[in-house]
């Protein structure tokens, strides 16, 4: 199947294991749905633990900053859902990043502070 998305999501994942130190010096971070088609009785269970529909796919905290990254194809739209989380994470002083490129992903990487442009190693 076609899920550009989740391939998005695959790729940033490994620049951030390839190139971006752990944490004490680099940032912690996690994706926080990595599963996006559930079944409904999992989807369930998720939203009873507290897992909101919208949330961004991948959060970062570095030196105070939590950044939140969500990934779209370039045809992707933000869900209702998602525009009115991502508002409120910003109104909590969050950054909120919406990437449709591996070449996005690193310019927010080089925004945050998290990597220096490196040419030999390609970011």
């Amino acid at each position: 199947m076609n899920r550009p998305e989740q391939e998005l999501q695959r790729a940033c994942v490994e620049i951030l294991h390839r190139f971006v130190p752990p944490p004490m010096e680099g940032p912690v971070w996690t994706a926080i749905n990595p599963i996006p088609a559930k079944s409904k009785a999992v989807a369930g269970i998720s939203k009873a633990m507290g897992l909101r529909p919208g949330w961004p796919d991948l959060e970062l905290i570095y030196r105070g900053q939590m950044i939140y990254i969500e990934f779209k194809s370039d045809r992707g739209r933000l869900s209702k859902d998602q525009r009115q989380v991502h508002a409120e994470l910003k109104a909590a002083g969050a950054f909120v990043h919406v990437v449709r490129s591996v070449d996005e992903f690193l310019k927010v990487l080089r925004g945050t502070g998290i990597v220096k442009k490196n040419k030999q190693a390609g970011v």
